[in-house]
């Protein structure tokens, strides 16, 4: 009786051990991510601690024969982390009545593709393969019928397609070893593809059947390896694709942390920037906003000095591969290897500081306002019956002056040298809007001429009791400028065109300050701003749904410091450049107009 006992006793015992065993390893379940390859259909499993042959052969009803030779890599036996395809055995065929019940057959137009039709439908790519067996969604013909699960329409957002199509191109990627998928985002062509993976585009049009031509939101297939006589070089400095075939840029989600890389000289010449430093600061306090508002990343700071190798170091550095987002470098100069990469990888590039004169590239956007179209908002303040004054000195502002007074047609204005030691009250018009447009190029020059201009009206006016507006129209840098009398700004209606605008009065940039003064001890300059803006405004963009990246960036909306962004192209192969100027302008009633 005892011994009976206590074998009962072992085998609870034993049992429960098992039973212990069984909960510590979890069982796999079959991968819902379908691929086609060869004119196959292939699940992909990653396998996982407790994983044999014998148990996926069983949970994929496949022999275990047909494992191993889909996945030479598992001859030594099955290892944590790899990436298996698995033959899909076609379900049993169900009858046309129930076809009728449960699916709508939707038949294939001309250049229709699979993408355009998920999108129309709403529909899961995972259900559309699951349900027409043998379907490769990378090529469709004319003619061919799908089915439409007629419950699962209108089941995922566009935003959702997107992503599962992303999610689908990387996904064969990770199971294919002689081809490279991509999916082919808007703005790309034949030219472009073929210059990225160095394959001719004959080849590109020859191996994805591509005679109706290059569709947007395809995929499409390229050698890992390319023939000999399909490669395309050339003697420029070429980032190699092959470091990241996935199609950029990605959509995130709030449990997506993206990869933000901030390119910046912090050190030039032995000694620190103060500008860039300030530029990361403000960068900084903008990640505490967006960390608040439930985004995260991962910041890199690399300091690039003016240094176009070291720029190019820092590129094909380990770390800077899965990069995201990348803001600066600040030179033109050292640009050309961070677009280089951008562009094989569709990675957004910000030039934050800087006007791209020479490097053109639909992934880089240009935070400067391009110069054609700079003074817009000022002729519209000069234009009419006014009396228009240029005045002049010995230190004038070569470039300011030369672009004002390129508005101002030819007869239409006085000059004024104010160290003439002439008398300012002779060129008044007391019957006309004033303009008197201030050329000085020192802080200290336009503050006397300013001073000088006030004096000559108070006493004139004083004289004659009688009174008119003046306008003056100074240059951009005077926003730098710190020591100069602001009252004599609100009377003499001084305006100005920039691309640099911080309203100190406003409570975003009040707020700001408090908590940039607590943080680093020192006032913030307009470099903290822009390192704000441009951080924000970009991460958030990583965030948005729409299918482009300019669509995001212009969809976003955040909460900025300075001044709007508005960006256009010249084509969709060109620089994204913001055609923001904003005009200053002071009244004598104390209110500072910006527009």
């Amino acid at each position: 009786m005892k011994k009976t006992l206590f074998v009962l006793c072992l085998l609870l015992f034993v049992g429960s051990v098992v039973q212990l065993s069984a909960q510590t390893v979890p069982q796999s379940v079959r991968s819902q991510s379908i691929v086609h390859i060869g004119g196959e259909n292939y699940y992909v499993h990653t396998v996982r601690a407790g994983d044999t042959f014998y148990s996926l052969a069983k949970l994929y009803e496949v022999s275990q024969e047909e494992i191993v030779r889909n996945n030479p890599q598992t001859v030594d036996g099955l290892k944590s982390g790899q990436v298996l395809k698995i033959p899909v055995r076609e379900a049993e065929p169900i009858s046309e009545r129930k076809q009728n019940r449960l699916f709508e057959r939707h038949v294939v137009q001309p250049g229709e593709t699979a993408y355009a039709i998920t999108r129309q439908f709403g529909l899961p790519l995972a259900t559309l393969i699951e349900d027409n067996p043998g379907l490769d969604p990378t090529r469709l013909a004319s003619g061919q019928v799908l089915l439409i699960r007629k419950k699962s329409v209108g089941e995922s957002e566009p935003h959702e397609v997107e992503k599962a199509w992303e999610s689908y191109s990387e996904t064969l990627n990770s199971v294919s070893d002689d081809s490279i998928y991509h999916l082919v985002v808007p703005g790309e062509t034949l030219f472009s593809l073929s210059r990225r993976f160095h394959v001719s585009e004959e080849e590109i049009v020859r191996i994805n059947k591509l005679q109706e031509g290059l569709k947007s939101n395809t995929i499409i297939r390229l050698p890992a390896v390319p023939a000999a006589d399909s490669v395309v070089t050339d003697s420029s400095w070429i980032f190699h694709p092959s470091v990241r075939t996935d199609s950029m840029p990605r959509h995130f989600d709030r449990e997506s942390v993206p990869n933000v890389a901030l390119m910046l000289p912090l050190e030039s010449n032995g000694g620190a920037s103060r500008n860039f430093i300030e530029f990361y600061q403000g960068a900084l306090i903008a990640l505490e906003d967006l960390k608040a508002e439930g985004h995260s990343v991962r910041l890199s700071l690399y300091n690039t000095g003016r240094s176009v190798e070291k720029v190019r170091d820092i590129v094909f550095s380990d770390d800077f591969r899965r990069t995201d987002l990348v803001i600066g470098p600040v030179y033109e100069e050292t640009m050309a290897p961070v677009v280089q990469f951008a562009e094989a990888c569709r990675v957004p590039v910000v030039s934050p500081l800087a006007e791209m004169d020479g490097i053109e590239s639909d992934m880089l956007y240009q935070l400067a306002p391009i110069s054609e179209n700079k003074y817009d908002k000022l002729i519209e303040a000069i234009a009419g019956d006014k009396n228009i004054v240029v005045f002049t000195s010995a230190s004038d502002d070569r470039e300011f002056a030369a672009e004002v007074t390129s508005l101002l047609p030819a007869g239409s204005y006085r000059n004024f040298h104010t160290e003439s030691g002439g008398d300012i009250a002779s060129v008044i018009d007391w019957e006309r809007e004033n303009v008197f447009v201030v050329l000085a190029g020192s802080e200290l020059g336009v503050d006397r001429t300013l001073a000088a201009i006030s004096s000559a009206y108070n006493n004139a006016s004083a004289r004659s009791s009688r009174q008119t507006a003046i306008r003056v129209v100074g240059s951009s840098r005077w926003a730098r400028y710190n020591s100069l009398d602001r009252n004599l700004y609100f009377k003499l209606g001084v305006c100005y065109i920039t691309n640099y605008h911080a309203d100190r009065t406003s409570p975003a940039v009040l707020a700001f300050d408090r908590r940039y003064i607590a943080a680093f001890h020192s006032i913030p300059s307009l470099y903290a701003y822009r390192g704000y803006d441009a951080m924000k405004l970009f991460v958030t963009a990583l965030f948005g749904t729409e299918a482009r990246f300019v669509d995001r960036v212009a969809a976003a909306q955040p909460r900025l410091l300075e001044v709007p962004y508005r960006f256009s192209q010249d084509s969709p192969s060109s620089t994204h450049v913001n055609e923001e100027w904003v005009f200053v302008s002071y009244s004598n009633d104390y209110r500072i107009e910006v527009r």
